[in-house]
C-alpha cells in the first residue's frame, strides 16, 4: 500500500506531533508520503524524505491540489490520510473531482470536540465519500456519532502513541543541574511543568492562579511553562500582575521535550477538554508525577490515585492542593512515578503501528469489494 498523508500545516500541535513520529520512526519506509498544505513560522522537524511542504501561508487554498494530483497520478496511491480540517477538505475534493475509486480516511484530532458550529454539518454532509474516520479516543468516537451523526461501522478508535525510546530516564546525556541553574532554578526547588499551546482551552490562566497560591507560602515552588501559542502575552501580563517573575517563568517553545521534562518534580495538565493528550504520557515514561483536569478522554488514559492526580477544570485551589499533596507525600509521589510507567508502556509505537496498518489493510479491503459488487 502506498499512503499519502495530509495535513494543514507542520507548526506546533499534538496532530503535527503525531504525524513527525509516525514519518520519523519510518525513514526507511519508502511507500508513506506526506503534504503540508500551508507553511507556518515554527514548524515541527521531520527527517523522513517523502515530506513536501507547500509554501503557500493562506488558510484555504487549491494551488496544492494541482500538485497532489499529479502525485497522487505517479505514485499511485491508494490511500489519503487526511489530518485536520484543510486537509480534510482537500482530501474530499481530491476524490470528488480526480480519484472517486481512492480510499479516504480522516483522523480526527479533537476538532469535533471544540464547540465547532459548521465543522460537525460539513463532516456529516461530506461523510459519504469518506471510507472512514480514525478517532483518538472514546470521547472524540462519541462526538463524531452524536454531533455528526457518523455511522459507528464507520469510526475505529486509536489511541495515539509516544516514542518510549526517545522518551525514558535512560541515556539521558545532559548534566540536570546545568539545565537548571541556566533557568536561575535551584536544585532544591520544587518545579512544576505546564507543556502546550498558549491558547485558553489549555488551561494557562489556572496554572498560573495556583502558582501564585502556592507561592505565597512556599518560597522554593517554581513553575516553567513552555510552548508557544496566540496568548503569549496575556499570559506574561497575568505573570506581571500577579508579581510572579521570581517565581513563574514563560521559555517559550521547547525542541527538546525530553530535556524539559527531566527538570521537573511535577507536571499539570489543566485543560479546560483534550481529545486525547499525549503530555501527560510522555511525562509519565519519564519518571514525573502527573496532574491533569478530570475532563473526557484525560480521565479515559490515565487513572486518579494510581498514576496520577485528578483535579476539578477550571479549579486553581483544587490544582493548587493536588500540587501540594505531591509535595507533601513522598509515598504518593513514588507511586504515581512508579504506576505512571507501567501506563505509559501501553501507548507504544509497535502496538500503535501494527493497529494502523491493520486498519489501512481492512479499510482497503472493504473498499475494494464495495467496488466489486
Amino acid at each position: 500500500m502506498k499512503i499519502l498523508h495530509l495535513i494543514d500545516h507542520l507548526g506546533l500541535g499534538g496532530a503535527q506531533s503525531l504525524v513527525a513520529d509516525i514519518f520519523n520512526n519510518q525513514i526507511s519506509n519508502e511507500n508513506i508520503f506526506l503534504c503540508a498544505l500551508r507553511s507556518k513560522t515554527i514548524e515541527t522537524e521531520i527527517k523522513h524524505r517523502n515530506v513536501y511542504n507547500n509554501s503557500s501561508t493562506q488558510i484555504f487554498s487549491f494551488k496544492p491540489l494541482i500538485f497532489l494530483r499529479k502525485l497522487i497520478i505517479r505514485e499511485n496511491i491508494d490511500i489519503i490520510h487526511c489530518h485536520l480540517m484543510g486537509s480534510e477538505y482537500t482530501g474530499y475534493l481530491l476524490k470528488k473531482l480526480f480519484f472517486p475509486e481512492i480510499v479516504l480516511i480522516f483522523h480526527e484530532h479533537g476538532k469535533i470536540l471544540s464547540g465547532a458550529k459548521y465543522y460537525p454539518k460539513v463532516l456529516k454532509l461530506i461523510s459519504e465519500k469518506i471510507d472512514l474516520i480514525i478517532a483518538i479516543s472514546k470521547s472524540t468516537k462519541l462526538g463524531l456519532t452524536t454531533k455528526a451523526g457518523i455511522d459507528d461501522d464507520k469510526i475505529r478508535m486509536i489511541y495515539n502513541f509516544i516514542d518510549t525510546e526517545k522518551f525514558n530516564k535512560i541515556n539521558i546525556s545532559w548534566d540536570i543541574n546545568k539545565e537548571k541553574n541556566k533557568l536561575n532554578l535551584d536544585p532544591n526547588d520544587f518545579i512544576v511543568g505546564f507543556a502546550g499551546r498558549i491558547v485558553g482551552m489549555k488551561g494557562w490562566r489556572e496554572f498560573i492562579l495556583s502558582s501564585k497560591i502556592l507561592t505565597t507560602n512556599y518560597s522554593n515552588f517554581q513553575f516553567i511553562i513552555a510552548g508557544d501559542g496566540n496568548d503569549k502575552d496575556n499570559l506574561l501580563d497575568l505573570i506581571n500582575q500577579l508579581n510572579l517573575q521570581n517565581h513563574v517563568q514563560y521559555i517559550g517553545f521547547q525542541s527538546n521535550m525530553k530535556k524539559f521534562y527531566s527538570m521537573l518534580d511535577c507536571i499539570v495538565v489543566p485543560s479546560h477538554y483534550e481529545p486525547m493528550g499525549l503530555t501527560p504520557i510522555e511525562a509519565q515514561a519519564m519518571g514525573v508525577p502527573v496532574i491533569v483536569s478530570n475532563v473526557p478522554a484525560l480521565n479515559e488514559i490515565i487513572h486518579h490515585g494510581e498514576d496520577a492526580l485528578f483535579f476539578e477544570v477550571k479549579n486553581s485551589y483544587d490544582l493548587s492542593k493536588k500540587i501540594l499533596m505531591i509535595y507533601n507525600d513522598k509515598i504518593l509521589r513514588a507511586k504515581l512515578i512508579r504506576n505512571g510507567l507501567v501506563n505509559s508502556k501501553l501507548y507504544s509505537m509497535t502496538k500503535y503501528f501494527r493497529e494502523l496498518d491493520h486498519t489501512y489493510q481492512k479499510t482497503l479491503d472493504n473498499h475494494n469489494s464495495l467496488l466489486d459488487e
